[in-house]
Formats: C-alpha cells, sequence, structure tokens
C-alpha cells in the first residue's frame, strides 16, 4: 500500500492526495485506457462509425499525454478545473462518437462527483460544475444524436454520480477534520500551536520538491532567543511559557498565514517561507527582529534553496550556523538582551492570539478528566477513537447506510417511470426486478446499519452487482439503459470490506458477473454491442475507483494509528511527551481522590544546566545526542518503576506510583550520581532533582508538577536560588487548586544528527 499512499503530511487531506504522483498518474491512465479502447471499438467493433471513433481516440490519447507529462496541480488551480472539465466533455464527446448508442460511453462519467471532491473546495464551483456535467451530458440526447435508451440512462445516471461525489466529499471532509486533530496532538506544540519538529521535517521536504519541480525559491528561517534560561529559572517556568506563547504568537502574525512557523524545541523556532529568495529572506528576518524587539532579543539566521543547496538537513544546518555565527557577533557587540520581567513578557504580547485557539485547544485535547481541576486539559483517548475514521465506522455510518437505500429506491422509480414512459425498453420479466430492487431499498432504509463483515452487509455488497447485472438483462437488447445502477459497486465494496481480499472477492464476483452479462450478449445475443462496450467501461471503472477508495481508506486507518502513537510519545528519546505525563499522573491522581487509604504518587523533576550553552556552540546535533543520553541513563536507573517523560526541552518528568518521598529521596540520589556531571565537547552538563509526593505535597497534577520544579531550581543553586524557587511552598499544600498552570510545550526533535 505505501507505493501508492499518497505522500500526506501527516493526515489524509484532499491537497495531498491531488497532489499525489499516482493518482495524477491515474488520472492520466484513465484518459489513456479509453482512448486505446475507442480506437479498438472504432476498428473492429459495429455499428460504431470508425471515423469518429479514431478521432475522439486521438483526442484522449493527446488529453492523457499531456496529462502525464505535467506535474499535479494545486486544488482549486485552472490545470485542476480543466481536467475535471474534461472528464465530463470527454464523455460527451464520446457520446457523441457512438451515436445513437451514447450508453456505451457513459460509465466514464461515474469519475466526475470524486474528481470534483477531490479537486475543489467552494461549493458554487462545485455546483457550477455539476451543472455543466448535467448539461454536456444530456446534450447529446437534446441534439437528437442519441436514442431514447440513452436519454433514460444519462437520467438514471447523473443523481447517482452526484451522489457519490457528495459521498466522497463527506468522507475526505471527515478524514480531514480527523487529520487536523491528529496533527494538532503529534504535529503541532500543544503550548503555543505552532508546528513540533516532527512537521518540520516532513513538510519541508514536500517543499523542496514541489519547488524544485516548479523552479521557485524556499527560504528556512531559524531563531532563537536570548537568555531564555534565565527566565525559566528567575521567574519560573510558567513565565517562560507565557514568553514563548507570545513570541509564537508573534512569529505567526509577521510570517503570515502561506509559512509554516515551527517551534523545533526548547526557544528554538524555525519558518519554512515558500516563494522566498534571499532577498526576501532577508526582509523577513528584518520584520521579525523589529516585531519582537519589544518582547526579547533574539538571534535569526535563514538558508534558501537553490542557492544555498537542496537538501532539507544542508538549509536546516546553514540556517542553524548563521544563527549562531549572528548571536556571536551580537555578544562581541555587547548587544544581547538584559533578562525580561514577567511583566515585559505579558505586556509585549500582541492583541489576541495569531495560533488559532482551536488549533492550540486540538493540541492539549479534549475536556479535563476528574483529578485535573486544576485545569490541565488532557486529551481523551476515547473520544478520539470515536472519531477516528475507518471503514468500520463508515459502515454504520447512519447517513451512508440511508444513502444506499434510497439509490435503491432510486433506481426502482427510475426504472417503473421506464416502464410507463418508453415500455419497449424494458423486458416480460422487468417489473419483478424493480419490485426486488425496491425491497433491497425499504429494507436497508427502515433498518440499522449492518456492522462490517456480517452477513447483511455482504448481502447488501452483493445486490449492488446483481440487481444491475439482472436489470441489463431484464432490459434486452437494451440492456445499457440500466448500466447507470452500476455506478456504486466500486465504492460500496471498498467501503464495506475489512481486508483487501474480501473487496478483491466482491470485486471479482461482480467482474464475472457483469463479464458473463457481456458475454450472453456475444454468445446468445441477449444484449447489443453497446451494452457489452458499457459493461466492460463500466468494470473497468469499478475497478479503479474501488481500488483508490481501499488506498485513502488503509492510508487514513493507518495514518490515524501512526498519529495516535506519536501523539504521546518523543520520537527523539523515545519518552513519553507532556501530553503523555498529563494524562497519566492525571489518572493516577484520580485514584489518589477517590481512595480512602491511596497509596502515594512522587514525581522527579530534572533539567541540564549547560544544555544551552552546547546547543549554541557546537550544534544542536550535538544536543539532541546528550538528550539521548540522558534519557538512557535514567530508564537505566528507572527501569519499570515508573513513566519516564520529556515534556520539553532538556526537561525530564520521572512518574513513580507506590513510591513515598523517602523512596524517591533515595531514587533522586541515584539519579544525581549517574547523570550529575557529565562532560560533552568541553562543556560541563550537569543537573539538580526535585522531589512531590501526592497526596502530601499537591493533590493536583499542575500542583505536583509545579511543586517538583521549585524544589529542582533550590535543589540546583540552594540559598542562591532565584525567585521561583522560593515562592511558599506551605501554600501549595494547603491550595492546591490555586496553583500556577505551567502548561508545559510538547517539543519533537527529529534525528537530524543521524543524517
Amino acid at each position: 500500500m505505501s507505493r501508492f499512499t499518497p505522500a500526506l503530511r501527516g493526515r489524509v487531506s484532499r491537497r495531498e492526495i491531488a497532489l499525489s504522483p499516482h493518482v495524477w498518474f491515474a488520472v492520466a491512465l484513465a484518459f489513456a485506457v479509453f482512448a486505446v479502447g475507442c480506437g479498438f471499438t472504432g476498428l473492429f467493433v459495429h455499428p460504431f462509425t470508425t471515423t469518429r471513433m479514431l478521432v475522439l481516440s486521438g483526442g484522449l490519447a493527446a488529453i492523457a499525454v499531456g496529462i502525464a507529462l505535467r506535474p499535479p496541480p494545486e486544488p482549486d488551480s485552472i490545470t485542476t478545473h480543466v481536467v475535471i472539465a474534461l472528464a465530463y466533455g470527454g464523455t460527451s464527446a464520446a457520446m457523441f462518437a457512438f451515436a445513437p448508442y451514447g450508453t456505451a460511453a457513459l460509465p466514464a462519467a461515474a469519475f466526475i462527483g470524486p474528481l470534483i471532491a477531490i479537486w475543489l473546495d467552494d461549493h458554487r464551483q462545485m455546483a457550477a460544475h455539476y451543472v455543466a456535467a448535467t448539461v454536456a451530458l444530456l446534450l447529446p440526447s437534446l441534439l437528437g444524436e442519441a436514442n431514447t435508451a440513452t436519454f433514460v440512462a444519462t437520467c438514471s445516471l447523473l443523481p447517482p454520480t452526484f451522489v457519490l461525489g457528495f459521498c466522497c466529499l463527506l468522507v475526505l471532509r471527515s478524514a480531514e477534520a480527523q487529520g487536523d486533530r491528529l496533527e494538532a496532538m503529534a504535529m503541532r506544540d500543544p503550548l503555543t500551536g505552532a508546528g513540533n519538529r516532527r512537521l518540520l521535517h516532513e513538510h519541508l521536504p514536500l517543499e523542496l520538491k514541489r519547488h524544485h519541480s516548479s523552479h521557485r525559491s524556499l527560504s528556512v528561517i531559524a531563531l532563537d532567543l536570548n537568555g531564555f534560561k534565565h527566565v525559566n529559572d528567575s521567574l519560573g517556568h510558567a513565565a517562560g511559557d507565557q514568553l514563548l506563547i507570545t513570541v509564537a504568537a508573534t512569529i505567526a502574525r509577521t510570517a503570515g498565514p502561506r509559512m509554516t512557523v515551527v517551534r523545533q524545541g526548547g526557544d528554538e523556532f524555525a519558518i519554512i517561507a515558500p516563494d522566498t529568495d534571499e532577498v526576501g529572506a532577508v526582509q523577513l528576518k528584518t520584520a521579525l527582529r523589529e516585531a519582537l524587539e519589544p518582547i526579547v532579543s533574539t538571534g535569526i539566521g535563514f538558508a534558501t534553496f537553490p542557492s544555498d543547496g537542496g537538501d532539507r538537513y544542508r538549509l536546516l544546518e546553514l540556517a542553524d550556523a548563521r544563527l549562531i555565527a549572528a548571536k556571536e557577533h551580537a555578544r562581541q557587540r555587547a548587544e544581547l538582551a538584559t533578562l525580561p520581567s514577567l511583566s515585559d513578557v505579558v505586556a509585549g504580547a500582541p492583541d489576541g492570539p495569531a495560533i488559532d485557539p482551536a488549533t492550540r485547544a486540538a493540541a492539549l485535547g479534549a475536556g479535563a478528566p476528574a483529578g485535573a481541576s486544576d485545569g490541565t486539559v488532557l486529551p481523551q483517548s476515547d473520544d478520539l477513537d470515536a472519531n477516528l475514521i475507518s471503514r468500520r465506522s463508515l459502515a454504520t455510518n447512519v447517513l451512508i447506510w440511508r444513502v444506499t437505500g434510497a439509490m435503491f429506491l432510486f433506481y426502482s422509480l427510475v426504472a417503473v417511470a421506464t416502464m410507463v414512459w418508453a415500455p419497449d425498453l424494458s423486458g416480460p420479466w422487468f417489473s419483478r426486478l424493480v419490485a426486488g430492487g425496491a425491497l433491497v431499498g425499504l429494507a436497508v432504509v427502515l433498518t440499522r446499519p449492518a456492522a462490517i463483515g456480517t452477513w447483511r452487509s455482504h448481502v447488501v455488497i452483493a445486490a449492488t452487482y446483481v440487481v444491475p447485472a439482472l436489470a441489463v438483462l431484464a432490459c434486452q437488447p437494451n440492456g445499457s439503459v440500466s448500466i447507470g445502477a452500476a455506478v456504486f459497486i466500486g465504492p460500496l465494496v471498498a467501503t464495506r470490506s475489512e481486508t483487501r481480499r474480501q473487496a478483491g472477492v466482491h470485486i471479482l464476483l461482480a467482474t464475472i458477473l457483469l463479464g458473463a452479462v457481456a458475454a450472453s450478449g456475444i454468445l446468445f445475443g441477449l444484449v447489443d454491442a453497446p451494452s457489452i462496450l458499457a459493461l466492460l467501461i463500466q468494470s473497468l471503472t469499478m475497478i479503479i475507483l474501488a481500488f483508490c477508495c481501499v488506498v485513502v481508506f488503509e492510508a487514513a486507518e493507518a495514518q490515524g494509528r501512526e498519529l495516535e502513537r506519536l501523539a504521546v510519545r518523543d520520537p527523539l528519546t523515545g519518552l513519553a511527551n507532556r501530553r503523555r505525563l498529563h494524562a497519566v499522573l492525571g489518572e493516577l491522581l484520580t485514584q489518589i481522590d477517590e481512595e480512602i487509604d491511596p497509596e502515594p504518587v512522587s514525581v522527579l523533576a530534572l533539567d541540564l544546566n549547560g544544555f544551552k550553552a552546547l546547543n549554541d556552540h557546537v550544534g544542536h546535533a550535538a544536543g539532541d545526542e546528550l538528550l539521548v543520553d540522558v534519557a538512557d541513563q535514567l530508564r537505566r536507573v528507572i527501569g519499570d518503576q515508573g513513566l519516564i517523560a520529556r515534556p520539553g526541552g532538556d526537561e525530564f518528568t520521572v512518574v513513580l506510583p507506590g513510591l513515598d518521598a523517602a523512596g524517591a529521596e533515595r531514587l533522586a540520589g541515584t539519579v544525581r550520581e549517574r547523570a550529575g556531571k557529565i562532560w560533552r565537547h568541553g562543556h560541563e552538563i550537569s543537573t539538580g532533582v526535585g522531589v512531590a509526593t501526592a497526596p502530601y505535597d499537591a493533590r493536583t497534577t499542575n500542583g505536583l508538577l509545579d511543586l517538583a520544579d521549585r524544589r529542582l531550581l533550590t535543589d540546583k543553586y540552594g540559598d542562591d536560588a532565584p525567585p521561583a524557587a522560593v515562592a511558599p511552598i506551605e501554600a501549595e499544600v494547603a491550595a492546591p487548586a490555586q496553583a500556577s498552570t505551567p502548561i508545559g510545550p510538547e517539543t519533537d526533535p527529529s534525528l537530524r544528527a543521524a543524517a
């Protein structure tokens, strides 16, 4: 599946599907196959006109070559509108070429709805194309170039085609909504709402590839804050968090909506600036410096594609090197800013959040369970599972189930109208089949959705291709009048099949059945030549649509599972992230509140002195290596006694259920021995450890973490501890619900050092 899954940016979206070269190639291939089929029909099948068919074949072949030679277009671009128009315009031209037997070309119109759903977003544009498609497909009948069977078949095919497009749009939008939420969890920094480093390293290669194919420039901006470590130590992590929120909002406002703002880790930010050359990068650098100047001083560096290279690692390393050089130059000129006060941080904040509040809310999770009364927002796994897009959830979707039944009823109504208006098109037992189809539709509409994999589900799938096949035979020899009833076979098989094997079996049975009906025309004359050709085109269309739907469903399900995993894991160290930390600790504290004699829960908090200097002077690769080593040391010390998390930057937290304060202090001593003094590249890295235990020290998530953080500062600095460490601890115990709320970041650095 991975060969055909679009290169998605952490989620399934219509834009990524539209930009997939596989989807674009499939569109070109469809035109090419129809071109070959039309040419073959014109040369060897009667009664079709050879000249018309060969001209049509040449036109379709030229379209196929033109599409294949172009890169995939952006949605809503002129190219996508042209290709959509060619889908129904080409079908209309084929109906003229097949005149008066235009039904032979009608099955190709089944692609119109899915293409509109993928490539367009504006409802007015969608409606305009649907109206244009209706006119184009009815035009041969209106001009007298098609027989009655073609007119009836067109009227029976257009509504299902548009309903299919609506269903595709519904599924894709649901998948996008799920992807937005999951991306907010896995690809977004929950503190600021900006992207995290994982998003940077997944999105940047895609943008580089697109800019390379279109010969455009792209710049990468690297930025960090001067004195951020001192803000955390002197004013506390809550003040540092507020500063990061303010800075991220200011960067997002200055960069604009087309640029991707990323918080790589700690106080480090990056910007992907599409369509930006060196001159534009310098202008953006100046604008950022001016916007951030009232808040905090910064170091800024940039690198530009293609002048500085075409590899993402090269660009990021060069931008980082120029950032370090700029800061060193500033130090030599004694221009580094002084430590900002908390009032300066708050005062420097913009009037409103530049990062969408909904994005931050999604990144932080939805809902605060019991035990998080301090305001901590935790992800709800049950709610997340309920909103995942999968074939199982779609199979039990009431709307889609009702639409399936409604289409059987619609075909029955069209059949009744045909028997009244054009009785010569129906056979002697056609009325019985109509009654059977109506009963199937009523049974579906009036019952609850069948779960995927059940016998009811398989019966509905089978009815989707058995009824149209029988309808073609019942209308002999004008069987193609019923071809519109087969539009839903491919998508419904893909939606209601648990595995590729199940989908393959149903598609194989449908192909054999439709092929047998076509063979009956060749061997026994039960259906005419246009019906045979229509059945062959319908089989091809069914296979392509089923394959594409299965690929999209598999991609949505696989990425949903992967993003669920990434949402609670730091990819650099493999430790739990801040979101997982809060979820686990909140659950443990809930148990403490519910039990009469609860087991204690201890928390160890530690961070690394000298980490910032190592990053600035040696580079982020050395910093990443240090973080991985510290994580390994903690695993050896803690073992399976508790949860180890890296909530952000150089901060680590350990949750120890069932361990009292004395045991936690002994374990903290072991941690100091193992990771207390580390030398890297001439830099001394040291750490302190703060310990807090529930329910004695605090009974809320943020209260316990904040107290451990204060004691960490006391352990590191002793009598010289900054003000944040000597805040009245007794107040924390007496009123834990009023604890400060340092909602820290989830930083997800990637393994750039490995490259």
